[in-house]
């Protein structure tokens, strides 16, 4: 479709991201256009400093977006919500990284920012928001079929600590005894 995508794994031992970040440094410079999912990635940010694009769009995270675009709003430093009050080592090491961050995610005259997003938001003036009404989705792979059973996404809040991995457990096993 005219698209070229690239997998690189950032996750893994210790040197995995640096090892990443070296390996898409060129193409990350050369780009005229980069598109991200996950603003609040400490990945992603670092990936921002190295930066030339005119334009820089992201791409809907949930009710990530929403935060995002919020913390832009309020000119707050970009921070996931369950990390919000940390001011550990990590953070002041990152902190110019983030700082970075926050100001590729400003619009200027020469710097075009844009938000595709599903989700209701209220972007701050210069930042162009794309609603994402799924046309291509559906183009591409007809209609959604319901089959019997259940899907399950997203473990992230698990992950990251925000829901105990226990009950998440008992109610995964539940829904796959029901379904």
């Amino acid at each position: 479709e005219g698209i070229t995508v690239r997998w690189q794994e950032a996750r893994g031992d210790s040197g995995a991201p640096l090892k990443a970040l070296r390996a898409l440094a060129g193409l990350v410079r050369r780009a005229d256009h980069i598109v991200i999912g996950d603003p609040f990635s400490r990945y992603v940010q670092l990936l921002l400093t190295l930066v030339r694009a005119d334009r820089l769009t992201v791409v809907d995270d949930g009710t990530a977006t929403m935060e995002f675009v919020a913390q832009l709003a309020r000119g707050e430093r970009l921070t996931r919500w369950h990390r919000r009050g940390r001011t550990g080592p990590r953070e002041l090491v990152l902190a110019p990284v983030t700082a970075t961050a926050r100001r590729r995610f400003t619009p200027t005259a020469n710097h075009t920012v844009e938000v595709f997003t599903a989700m209701p938001v209220e972007a701050p003036p210069g930042i162009a928001v794309t609603r994402n009404t799924f046309a291509w989705t559906r183009a591409r792979f007809g209609p959604p079929s319901i089959g019997k059973g259940a899907d399950l996404v997203g473990t992230s809040l698990v992950e990251t600590g925000v829901v105990d991995p226990v009950p998440y457990q008992e109610a995964v096993a539940a829904l796959a005894r029901t379904h």
